[in-house]
């Protein structure tokens, strides 16, 4: 697997889905989505990167279904609705701030 790198420092870069920033991953967290529904790891399977701590581009990224495209997950509501419930758990280490 080739790993992207940035081109000024040779550091590893990744791309949050929602707001479309690179970052290092330690900035990021990472979303994959398995038999058992979403869950956030280190590595392992189809991944796709957020900002840690930024509720606005997890949002982005679930209305835009462009983590749905980055996970290659055949999705609607009710994988949308999986995955903002991980972060609404706090499982992310804190909520989406959205209400309902």
């Amino acid at each position: 697997m080739t790993r992207a790198r940035s081109e000024r420092t040779g550091a590893v870069v990744r791309t949050c889905v929602g707001c479309r920033r690179r970052k290092g991953p330690g900035e990021l967290m990472r979303v994959s989505f398995g038999e058992e529904g979403p869950r956030l790891e280190v590595r392992g399977g189809r991944g796709a990167w957020i900002c840690r701590e930024s509720p606005e581009c997890l949002e982005m990224a679930l209305r835009s279904k462009r983590i749905l495209k980055a996970l290659r997950v055949a999705g609607g509501e009710g994988e949308i609705e999986a995955i903002r419930r991980l972060f609404d758990t706090g499982a992310g280490g804190w909520q989406s701030g959205r209400d309902g």
